[in-house]
């Protein structure tokens, strides 16, 4: 079973660098950086889209408020809640301002109904 899909007019499979910094990605799993903070993961992954720094200082407070982060900014991963590090991990697929945002996910497990 194959299909194709096509993203802001290019093949999925071959998109250039153009497309790929219009979109967001929510992985289904956490990948946050340990080693960092709250907020510098934020700007580092903000810096990989080559935001410039200015920028991320004023959209990372921002995207931490939106999230209810603000007062976790300085904490590192490791002290956040398993809700807190999935609000993380969407405030980074928000970091680049995307046209576009994909949330992988578990499917979900149906239940039986009794009666």
């Amino acid at each position: 079973m194959g299909g194709s899909l096509t993203i802001f007019g290019e093949d999925s499979a071959s998109l250039s660098r153009a497309a790929r910094v219009r979109i967001g990605l929510v992985p289904q799993d956490d990948n946050l950086d340990p080693d960092l903070t709250v907020a510098e993961n934020l700007m580092v992954y903000g810096m990989f889209f080559g935001i410039a720094r200015a920028v991320l200082a004023e959209r990372v407070p921002q995207l931490l408020k939106y999230m209810q982060l603000e007062e976790k900014a300085e904490a590192r991963v490791g002290q956040l809640s398993g809700g807190m590090k999935r609000r993380l991990t969407i405030a980074r697929a928000l970091i680049n301002d995307p046209d576009c945002c994909f949330w992988m996910s578990r499917p979900l497990a149906l239940t039986r109904r009794r009666g």
